[in-house]
């Protein structure tokens, strides 16, 4: 090879080499750009508020709630269906009681007559003996209720003659439902029903009450200071409880008037002697 062609190759290689050098220069700058222009726009997306971030809570003010997937008109609404469906079945149920009796109501007999399925009933009362506890416990709930809006804070005597008035307004306003509860009261004697437990905590409940009202009568001065206000409140209930069953085998007896005359009853038997 001569010296002018070593020379040239020695020459190409140099240039070549620059090239290479000045490409891969390029690419550097070219690939520092790209990363600056995405550090720099990671940075200000990062700064810039996001439309589905967090709230910011200022000092001294109260966070916003945050939107739920149910809201709470939502959630209400659910408890009114559930509760009108409860109250239907209840219906269907006193209904069913008067017509048939305990052994001729069932379960889909009740969400048949209340429109839905019996799987919804068995869900919601579990067997037929809770649903039974359950219609006795929301009638006898009715009825102390009546009870105590027309008793009122009277004592003694007064009181006693509210709870008759209050027994003549259910048996004349809500038959059905009065029906049901002593049906249910009655076959509690059953040592086989499994709501005799249900019966005998409201007969206690009613018992404490009149007991109550007697006792704060005697120690008023208006109830006869001889009276055992436990022994008496036993037999007003027992006076009641008769009345309704003598109601309940036959209504046609004549209910006003046996009101009217046990008030006057309950005056006699407690009122102390005036002196």
């Amino acid at each position: 090879m001569t010296m002018r062609a070593m020379d040239g190759e020695v020459r190409a290689g140099r240039v070549a080499l620059a090239r290479a050098r000045l490409a891969g220069a390029g690419r550097a700058i070219d690939g520092a750009g790209e990363v600056g222009y995405g550090e720099k726009r990671r940075r200000v997306e990062a700064r810039r508020p996001s439309s589905v971030s967090s709230t910011v809570h200022k000092p001294g003010k109260q966070p916003t709630a945050p939107v739920l997937a149910e809201s709470a008109p939502a959630k209400r609404s659910q408890e009114q269906r559930t509760a009108r469906s409860e109250q239907r079945m209840t219906d269907a149920a006193v209904q069913l009681l008067v017509e048939r009796g305990i052994a001729g109501m069932t379960l889909a007999g009740i969400g048949e007559r209340a429109g839905y399925s019996r799987g919804l009933v068995t869900h919601r009362f579990g067997s037929k003996a809770g649903l039974l506890a359950h219609v006795h416990d929301s009638v006898a709930a009715a009825w102390l209720r009546r009870v105590q809006t027309v008793v009122a804070g009277a004592t003694g005597i007064v009181a006693l003659q509210r709870v008759t008035q209050a027994l003549y307004q259910f048996i004349v306003e809500e038959p059905q439902e009065l029906r049901a509860m002593y049906l249910l009261r009655y076959a509690s004697i059953d040592p086989s029903a499994e709501y005799r437990a249900n019966v005998a905590k409201v007969n206690r409940a009613h018992i404490r009450a009149i007991s109550t009202w007697i006792a704060e009568g005697k120690a008023s001065g208006e109830v006869d200071a001889e009276v055992d206000p436990a022994l008496a409140a036993e037999l007003f209930a027992s006076v009641v409880d008769g009345l309704l069953y003598r109601w309940l085998v036959n209504p046609d007896i004549p209910v006003q008037a046996l009101h009217e005359l046990l008030r006057g009853h309950i005056d006699r038997a407690l009122r102390a002697a005036r002196r």
